[in-house]
């Protein structure tokens, strides 16, 4: 068990570790680059400019712990809604 995911990455595509922590209802920080920040954003979760660096994060990670309700993070990351906007948007996308 966990309580907090920290996402250190600069540069990340798709964060699945996000989106796992989310789905489980954990929160996550990490820093302020793409990805990440629309990910963690989506999932309720902090972000922190890079610059900040690792003490930026870890004040982040003190202040989030226990923030967040694990239900709203559940609901909010469902695999099967998240699954359901992507065939929204590809679909939104297909029709232009």
């Amino acid at each position: 068990a966990f309580d907090l995911v920290v996402v250190p990455s600069k540069r990340e595509g798709f964060p699945l570790a996000v989106f796992e922590a989310c789905s489980a209802g954990v929160p996550a920080v990490g820093y302020d680059v793409p990805g990440v920040r629309d990910a963690i954003l989506a999932a309720g979760g902090t972000i922190v400019p890079e610059a900040g660096g690792p003490s930026a994060l870890a004040r982040a990670a003190a202040a989030i712990r226990g923030a967040v309700p694990r239900r709203e993070l559940v609901e909010t990351c469902d695999p099967r809604r998240i699954a359901g906007c992507l065939v929204e948007l590809y679909e939104s996308i297909l029709r232009r």
